[in-house]
């Protein structure tokens, strides 16, 4: 997908973290534009405020299946979450409240 390749240069981590979520999600308009409001996000925003929100999604956002007693998901729940967000169109660039929100989920979703 084109704005997840845009990602690789500056987020190259959340780029491949992105992508299967990209891929178990139906290939439509909204999300595409859903993955393009991420992108922009990560690109756009203020790189001090964003880089660290993104290093946390990225570092807890996958359960490990060894952690659990039950079969988890695969991918990044936390950017999902996110990917849910922009799916609605419920966060603008420099959003840190709505990630905040995504990242408590993501914890507890597991």
């Amino acid at each position: 997908m084109f704005y997840i390749s845009e990602l690789e240069d500056d987020y190259p981590d959340l780029a491949k973290q992105l992508q299967p979520i990209s891929e178990v999600e139906a290939e439509s308009i909204k999300t595409v534009e859903a993955i393009e409001d991420i992108t922009y996000f990560a690109l756009l925003s203020e790189k001090t405020r964003v880089t660290p929100v993104f290093d946390i999604m990225i570092k807890f956002g996958t359960p490990s299946p060894t952690d659990f007693a039950y079969e988890v998901p695969s991918y990044n729940l936390q950017l999902l979450g996110l990917y849910q967000l922009a799916e609605d169109n419920k966060f603008d660039n420099n959003d840190l409240i709505a990630v905040s929100v995504v990242i408590m989920d993501g914890v507890f979703l597991c």
